[in-house]
């Protein structure tokens, strides 16, 4: 029986309240069970961070505003940006998986650079709440799915210069999901999503300001 009890601190909006590494590499790497948080599942969260997600034993469902799917062992997908999402443990056996979680200015590097305008800017403007990897999306699955082994196994170990690894294997994760349509989800995000996600991106930025009432001339 799993003695640990997590669980995802959040605030009023649904904001995950967490600091991913530290101010010179915004990365966090996690190797969990569902099992192992309170009732067995993540609650819907949002955070501004990327995350790329893998799962390794079990069955769970990624559940989006307006969509949810079935994630089975060696599948995956990539969050993106501002995307409300929940996860649940499907299968009494342990749910297992690893992520990393992290601030897409890695890749990115300096604002206005060509990696910013021409790669990872698009990717989170996009209307794509995540990008789903699949045995339907293999070889990308697979790529990916080495690519991430490689950006995790270099944030375990912390050898000199693991930041250059990741960055690069985090780099060519974002390259080909750029180049390929077929990991996207089947449709773009719904207009209740977008909506909601704008919504809580204007409560979190605006909460402070005194609300005035509109009267009738």
């Amino acid at each position: 029986m799993t003695k640990q009890q997590y669980f995802v601190p959040v605030n009023q909006y649904q904001q995950e309240q967490l600091t991913r590494g530290d101010l010179l590499f915004p990365l966090t790497s996690y190797r969990r069970d569902l099992h192992a948080y309170v009732g067995q599942e993540i609650i819907p969260h949002w955070h501004p961070e990327l995350e790329l997600f893998f799962l390794d034993e079990g069955i769970i469902q990624l559940s989006l505003a307006a969509h949810s799917y079935k994630i089975k062992p060696g599948e995956g997908f990539l969050l993106n940006s501002n995307t409300l999402h929940g996860l649940k443990c499907l299968s009494a056996a342990p749910c297992r998986y690893r992520s990393l979680v992290f601030d897409p200015a890695i890749v990115a590097g300096q604002l206005n650079s060509a990696f910013d305008l021409l790669y990872v800017r698009p990717l989170l403007k996009s209307s794509i709440p995540a990008w789903i990897l699949t045995q339907n999306t293999e070889p990308l699955t697979d790529q990916i799915s080495s690519l991430f082994d490689q950006a995790y196994f270099s944030e375990q170990t912390k050898k000199s210069g693991y930041e250059f690894e990741i960055r690069a294997a985090l780099s060519q994760i974002l390259l080909k999901i750029n180049g390929s349509s077929k990991t996207a989800l089947p449709i773009n995000a719904s207009k209740t999503e977008s909506t909601l996600q704008k919504l809580l991106l204007w409560i979190d930025h605006h909460y402070a300001q005194p609300i005035k009432s509109a009267t009738c001339g």
